[in-house]
């Protein structure tokens, strides 16, 4: 019907034929039956001209639009209003604006999760010692039996000096202190603050001293290379972990470790576990101890697997699932034993090492 004006309450997609008329400042909105439906201030409007009528919405109904469609009341909205109503094309042009600045965030977006892995390394090298040793603890006390260390004297003796000949060949950005603990899992990992833990079911699995030393020297690796705390500061998202490091609070580290626990039953990504393998050859390397023993472990347990027809998912430590293939760490140690590199430790030291966890 020409001339007729239409009302969207915002709430239903149905429209309304109504009948609006401007008495004083205010704009007036009546069905046809002549109840009202909105009393608008003139002032409060926004209005735009298209073809069809004047688009007018009101700060105080703002999912609300009326279509008016008659030229006198256009005529006398026009004349009643500070600024010339907008062209239908300036509706468009401000589309058009807000299509830039998504793209703009999309754009900006990818940029920061591309570059979020790189940052988060030189921010991880920002968190105070105290704070990673304080994450470090809770997240260890999340784990059932991962702060009960083994202690039998000897096997603690023999630990200790193969940490102490690894810690002078490894480039660590603290101390670390390493334990074996009965865990209900075959595991190795590395936690903030420079704890590392092995399990004393993945210790059975190891064969020789050397095996042992380069999951060790990789766990290393991981510290060196600041991974456990870079892990976190991934997981919580930039904005959350600056939150918590400048709120000052003194639940910061539990309030952390409540949220990264779990990390520890994830996997590093490939190329973590990529790095940790380069730089734990280096440590062995600069160790002067035999550097296979990663690769012998490894081919050994997919051995085990072949043997009982299974996958290597079914038997393989979970730290070690996502490692670099067995072909990659061939060619990765290809070269790198040298004719006068020694055992980790000797067979005595590598006997007692074994018995750490019998009472």
């Amino acid at each position: 019907m020409a001339g007729t004006s239409c009302f969207y309450d915002g709430k239903f997609a149905k429209s309304h034929i109504v009948t609006p008329s401007i008495v004083g400042d205010t704009i007036t909105i009546k069905d046809i039956n002549g109840l009202p439906f909105a009393h608008w201030v003139l002032g409060d409007l926004e209005v735009i001209e298209g073809k069809d009528g004047l688009w007018i919405t009101s700060k105080t109904m703002p999912d609300a639009t009326l279509i008016v469609s008659n030229n006198a009341v256009i005529d006398k909205i026009r004349s009643r209003l500070k600024h010339k109503p907008q062209k239908q094309f300036a509706h468009k042009l401000t589309l058009l604006k807000t299509l830039s600045i998504i793209a703009i965030a999309a754009i900006t977006g990818l940029a920061v999760f591309i570059l979020f892995p790189i940052l988060s390394r030189p921010i991880a090298s920002l968190v105070p010692l105290e704070w990673e040793k304080s994450i470090g603890k809770d997240i260890l006390k999340s784990l059932p039996g991962a702060n009960v260390a083994c202690r039998r004297a000897k096997g603690v003796q023999a630990l200790k000096q193969l940490t102490t000949k690894l810690s002078k060949a490894t480039k660590l950005p603290f101390p670390v202190e390493v334990t074996i603990a009965k865990l209900e899992f075959k595991n190795a990992f590395a936690v903030p603050g420079g704890f590392i833990v092995i399990s004393d079911k993945l210790l059975q699995e190891i064969r020789s001293q050397d095996e042992f030393a380069a999951i060790l020297a990789h766990e290393m690796a991981h510290v060196a290379e600041l991974h456990p705390s870079t892990r976190i500061i991934q997981a919580l998202g930039l904005t959350a972990f600056f939150k918590l490091l400048f709120s000052g609070s003194s639940q910061l580290p539990e309030s952390v470790a409540q949220s990264a626990g779990l990390l520890l039953l994830l996997s590093y990504s490939r190329d973590d576990e990529r790095q940790a393998d380069k730089v734990s050859l280096q440590i062995m390397s600069r160790a002067n101890i035999k550097a296979g023993g990663l690769k012998s472990f490894f081919t050994r347990m997919e051995k085990k697997a072949s043997k009982l027809n299974q996958s290597p998912l079914n038997t393989l430590p979970s730290w070690l699932l996502t490692h670099p293939s067995l072909s990659e760490r061939k060619t990765l140690t290809a070269n790198i034993d040298k004719k006068h590199s020694k055992p980790a430790m000797s067979d005595s030291e590598w006997a007692a090492l074994r018995l750490i966890c019998n009472n």
